[in-house]
């Protein structure tokens, strides 16, 4: 994303999942945050970026992006794009996530730039409960023009439980009654 000159593998390999049958592609944001040394102004124009080329990679008039699998997917658009927002210091590290409110801010330009190019918001990777709240509550202090639904993922040790240690079931019950509250 960075570099201009792989946009275009960029959009191809977003393609090929499409022409293999996806329902959705992910824009190459993830690691577009504080903790890979991204400035906070690089960092909302690098994500716009990486929503774009998703986007752009559906583009109906595009010869590479197989008509069948626009027509087969389950959303009356064709595939979806997915805004990926990781981990914001460093992943599987609990104890490296950023404060609260220093969180939601960096959460907070990264959805508003990605927002016009894609359908859903993706927090993965989380590894706590509070990392997760910070970008549960960055989505939900966006205005209604750029809201979109979120989808959270955990990374999990062995036993099942959250890395931070707590377990799943509770995690994800925090979190939902955290989202209901924001409301």
């Amino acid at each position: 994303v960075v570099n201009e000159q792989y946009h275009q593998v960029l959009i191809d390999v977003h393609r090929s999942f499409v022409n293999a049958g996806s329902d959705a592609i992910t824009s190459n944001s993830y690691s577009i945050t504080p903790g890979v040394g991204f400035s906070y102004d690089s960092i909302a124009k690098h994500v716009a970026t990486a929503g774009k080329i998703a986007r752009e990679s559906l583009s109906s008039g595009s010869e590479d992006c197989d008509a069948t699998s626009r027509k087969t997917s389950p959303h009356a658009g064709g595939p979806l794009v997915f805004g990926s927002l990781g981990p914001l210091v460093e992943s599987y590290r609990p104890d490296k996530i950023m404060e609260h409110m220093d969180g939601i801010k960096v959460y907070s330009m990264m959805t508003k730039s990605l927002s016009p190019f894609v359908d859903c918001f993706l927090a993965e990777t989380m590894s706590s409960f509070e990392e997760s709240s910070q970008a549960v509550e960055a989505v939900g202090n966006l205005s209604l023009d750029y809201q979109r639904p979120l989808i959270v993922s955990y990374t999990l040790h062995g036993d099942g439980s959250v890395r931070s240690g707590e377990s799943v079931t509770r995690a994800i019950q925090r979190l939902l009654d955290f989202a209901t509250l924001q409301k």
